[in-house]
């Protein structure tokens, strides 16, 4: 999901969207309606990809459901029945009117809050996932040579040590790919001054690995230390990130045939 920019701006405003029409009575229905199936797909999203907000999602879901209930009837009278439908009986908080233009105040402060404030933090977070949550080595290693213990690697290797790609996303994490595409992940700590790295096991604190990295170019990657016990050298490439599909094939109007891959 995350991949598509304008997809994601999609759905945040959706659900933006959905949360200022619940704040007035006037557009409540509405907004529950827009938010179901705003939801409903946030809810498929968590349960199919396995993200631990499912019930958070779930009790959403069903309060916008639970606030468009009263107005189903009337909803299909006008919608599958095409039947007349009378207004809604618009029935005021407050008697005195100036109670009442306070409430609509209110209202509008909060909706004007709580989008200033939603804006902004979602500005702050990617400001900060851009300045501070990229690691400095960014990108997808292929590793082009390693030697264990001054030997180069062969199918006798283990399997934590039979690299094919080192992943850098996060500054505190470190992904390694197998050549059989089995994939460990490892806690982080980087020394950009000393250009060493730390790593442990995010299951195991007690195991430890050294490296030290050089940089002989933009693209280009080298380490030496300590790993599971052996000594390691190796020699890792960068890859171009325009070569990904994903993210280079862009937009087309018209698709003769499923660009399944």
């Amino acid at each position: 999901m995350g991949a598509s920019a304008p997809y994601t701006i999609f759905g945040g405003l959706s659900e933006l969207v959905a949360g200022l029409l619940l704040l007035f009575r006037r557009t409540a229905t509405l907004g529950a309606l827009v938010a179901i199936p705003v939801l409903t797909n946030v809810v498929v999203l968590n349960f199919c990809y396995d993200v631990p907000v499912k019930l958070f999602s779930v009790h959403l879901l069903a309060m916008s459901v639970f606030l468009a209930v009263p107005e189903l009837e009337r909803l299909a009278d006008l919608l599958v029945l095409r039947r007349p439908v009378a207004p809604a009986a618009d029935r005021p908080f407050f008697r005195r009117r100036r109670w009442q233009i306070a409430a609509v105040v209110v209202e509008g402060t909060l909706a004007i809050g709580f989008t200033a404030f939603i804006l902004h933090m979602g500005y702050v977070d990617l400001k900060e996932y851009n300045d501070s949550f990229r690691s400095p080595l960014y990108g997808v290693w292929a590793v082009e040579d390693l030697k264990i213990d001054g030997r180069v690697r062969d199918a006798q290797a283990a399997e934590d040590l039979q690299w094919r790609r080192l992943v850098f996303d996060y500054p505190t994490v470190l992904s390694i790919q197998s050549s059989i595409d089995s994939r460990q992940r490892y806690w982080l700590e980087m020394d950009a001054v000393h250009k060493t790295m730390a790593l442990t096991k995010r299951g195991d604190p007690n195991w430890k690995a050294a490296l030290a990295y050089g940089r002989p170019a933009a693209d280009r990657l080298t380490l030496d230390g300590t790993f599971g016990g052996h000594r390691l050298q190796a020699s890792l490439r960068r890859g171009d990130r325009p070569k990904f599909l994903l993210m280079n094939r862009g937009f087309h109007w018209v698709s003769e045939y499923p660009f399944n891959r």
